[in-house]
């Protein structure tokens, strides 16, 4: 069973919180009263690590390497998320077209950056 644990991007402050379960939850605060949780976006952990062991969360950017034998190697990035519970990568291809794929071993991606800290890496 995976671990069931947060991070938390404060939207008023701009600030990405540690890792933290849900008994570290005190009255809607978490670390120690300096996030509320109305404040905040929260991220849930996939339960998976990447290429070099980083935790990856949902809302997390990934970038991969895929070299297929008929492709040469393309260059794509995406954004975790949890689709049917299961950890799902959303592709960009271009703006308005993206592609999700479920049951994908994450182990073989770089988490760059996330959603909220980095959004140009999906422009």
């Amino acid at each position: 069973m995976r671990e069931i644990k947060f991070r938390a991007w404060d939207k008023v402050e701009k600030y990405l919180s540690k890792p933290f379960q849900l008994e570290d939850i005190d009255n809607g605060e978490i670390e120690e009263g300096t996030i509320l949780l109305s404040e905040c976006e929260l991220m849930q952990y996939t339960g998976l690590k990447d290429k070099n062991g980083k935790e990856i969360y949902e809302g997390d950017i990934y970038k991969d390497y895929y070299a297929g034998k008929c492709k040469p190697k393309e260059e794509k990035f995406g954004k975790i998320t949890i689709w049917e519970g299961e950890p799902t990568i959303k592709v960009f291809r271009d703006i308005r077209n993206s592609s999700y794929f479920k049951g994908v071993d994450l182990r073989y991606y770089e988490v760059i950056g996330n959603i909220y800290e980095n959004p140009e890496l999906l422009k």
